[in-house]
């Protein structure tokens, strides 16, 4: 049982030392481009608009944006 819980929390510490947080802040004070990754994958998130086709997604027919 000590072998198990040690080997959970050995593998819980080497999972998180991989990971990273970076935040943007835009000029008024909020929140503009979040970043987190891990060792497993990541996360991007950024507040600027973009069209589908600027992402290569089709876009469906008579949606309004």
């Amino acid at each position: 049982m000590k072998r198990c819980f040690m080997a959970v929390v050995v593998g819980a510490l080497l999972l998180t030392t991989g990971c990273r947080v970076q935040v943007d802040q835009a000029k008024d004070g909020g929140d503009k481009n979040v970043k987190i990754d891990t060792p497993l994958g990541g996360l991007h998130v950024r507040t600027d608009q973009m069209s589908a086709a600027d992402v290569g997604l089709p876009v469906y027919p008579g949606a309004q944006s």
